[in-house]
């Protein structure tokens, strides 16, 4: 007997509950394969063999910021259209973004949020480096815990919630950009699966002439 699509499907057809029952199986031993092969093994996580110029970068900002490479250190950028950073209010608002993070989401942090104001007596010259040149504005450096996806959008929330009304907040970071590129690569899959599915139902459709035989 030579295999065909035509056979395939006659043969399905004569034979439907032993059909669903093989794709049934088929599945779940995909399923079990899949998990044992590759659970552990898939990740997003990568590291450069070289030293490219971004790699050079956040060794500067990690020596910059005092901040801990063993941990995940993000960036917390606070913002006036109309206030610089020596105005009594802009202060306010940075102290106030900082506790706010400090005491809302105190167990993902590792250590206190750092600002222009805290390195201002210790060492101007570094504190000079979380200002930005038109001094509207500022960095807080906030190490976390981890990178993971819940540490990360935990964070998010607290910060870009943390400023008084007339400032804004943005963040950036290695664990905010991760988390940005896992959000991406999810949507871009849903989007991929979705239509390839379609796609390929049209096609069985075509092939077996047949919506119930196609499904």
């Amino acid at each position: 007997m030579r295999l065909s699509p035509e056979t395939l499907a006659r043969a399905s057809s004569r034979h439907p509950w032993r059909t669903l029952a093989i794709w049934l199986v088929a599945i779940i031993a995909m399923g079990y394969v899949s998990s044992v092969l590759l659970s552990g093994v898939l990740s997003q996580d990568f590291n450069f063999t070289s030293q490219p110029e971004s790699v050079r970068a956040q060794n500067v900002l990690d020596a910059a910021f005092h901040t801990n490479t063993q941990q995940d250190s993000e960036l917390v950028i606070v913002h006036s259209d109309s206030l610089d950073v020596n105005d009594p209010a802009f202060r306010a608002a940075v102290t106030a973004v900082r506790d706010r993070i400090t005491s809302s989401d105190g167990a993902i942090l590792v250590g206190r949020p750092v600002t222009y104001y805290d390195l201002l007596k210790q060492n101007p010259q570094k504190a000079a480096g979380l200002v930005s040149h038109d001094r509207h504005s500022t960095l807080v450096s906030v190490t976390l815990k981890d990178h993971e996806k819940d540490t990360v959008d935990r964070f998010r929330v607290s910060a870009v919630h943390s400023a008084p009304s007339g400032f804004g907040t943005q963040v950036a970071g290695q664990g905010v950009l991760f988390a940005d590129f896992s959000n991406i690569a999810e949507q871009d899959l849903r989007k991929g699966e979705s239509i390839g599915i379609g796609i390929a139902l049209i096609v069985l459709i075509v092939v077996f002439g047949s919506v119930v035989a196609a499904l």
